[in-house]
């Protein structure tokens, strides 16, 4: 579970960064 919302925090920060 934790590793899940690892992968998502990522994701949600390169599309922070992208933006």
């Amino acid at each position: 579970m934790f590793n899940f919302l690892n992968k998502q925090d990522r994701n949600l920060k390169r599309k922070l960064i992208n933006e």
